[in-house]
């Protein structure tokens, strides 16, 4: 226990300055609405709690700090999970895609910008007015399941053309989206008509069953399959406990 009170000891000033950074953070914003400045800013959240993992407890202590340097916007996600003995458990940070599940996001200016992407954790993702997306979140089961999502688009400066692509997951590409626009009248000087956009949203969930759990990876979700723990049988049309 001495080793978990030296490791909350040296992270103390990391805390207090989360405590002091006490404002909005631009991960959790609306990409719409995020501003950002030309001055660099930094910013730090913290959570200090206890899991178990694996049947074990640990102590869990998680940063969030963030970076923002003009356009661009950096965050990172760093969890230590202590044990009893206060040893760390090392099995989170052994290869490059452990790393890659500690960024929380990159991102350059906003969607109202002439070029703009996002790639991590996206909270907040509308699409058609609300219509094809609402406010939808990858972030839904964080931290259990860590999605790295993104998007990027495109708003050019002629016939107010643009366009936009996004997945909620660069791995599994399960749900997707796109969307086009331009403004044909755009160059007319006459009210109303200038302003007349035409363009498609397109949204689809290649995995309708995403959000059930498959205990046996057959594909077939645990509420639809027979034997769930069976990788091989999923049927059973008379209800005898035999596969067919």
């Amino acid at each position: 226990m001495r080793r978990v009170y030296l490791y909350l000891l040296m992270l103390l000033p990391a805390l207090l300055l989360a405590q002091a950074c006490s404002r909005r953070s631009p991960a959790i914003l609306s990409d719409d609405e995020y501003e950002y400045s030309e001055e660099a800013s930094y910013g730090l959240g913290a959570s200090v709690g206890t899991v178990t993992h694996n049947g074990l407890s640990y102590s869990q202590v998680r940063l969030f700090p963030e970076l923002s340097i003009g356009k661009f916007g950096f965050g990172l996600d760093l969890d230590l999970l202590i044990d009893a003995n206060g040893k760390v458990y090392k099995e989170n940070w052994n290869n490059w895609e452990d790393y890659v599940n500690k960024i929380f996001f990159i991102r350059y200016a906003n969607r109202r910008d002439p070029y703009y992407f996002k790639v991590g954790c996206i909270p907040d993702y509308t699409l058609g007015h609300g219509l094809i997306f609402d406010h939808y979140s990858n972030m839904l089961r964080y931290p259990t399941t860590k999605n790295v999502g993104g998007y990027m688009g495109i708003n050019a400066p002629f016939f107010g053309a643009g366009f936009e692509v996004f997945t909620h997951n660069i791995h599994t590409n399960e749900i997707l989206a796109a969307r086009a626009h331009f403004n044909p009248l755009d160059s007319l000087d006459v009210p109303i008509l200038e302003k007349i956009k035409l363009g498609v949203n397109l949204g689809m969930d290649r995995n309708k069953y995403g959000k059930y759990p498959d205990k046996d990876g057959d594909n077939i979700p645990d509420v639809y399959d027979k034997f769930p723990n069976d990788p091989y049988s999923w049927l059973d049309t008379d209800d005898n406990g035999i596969p067919g």
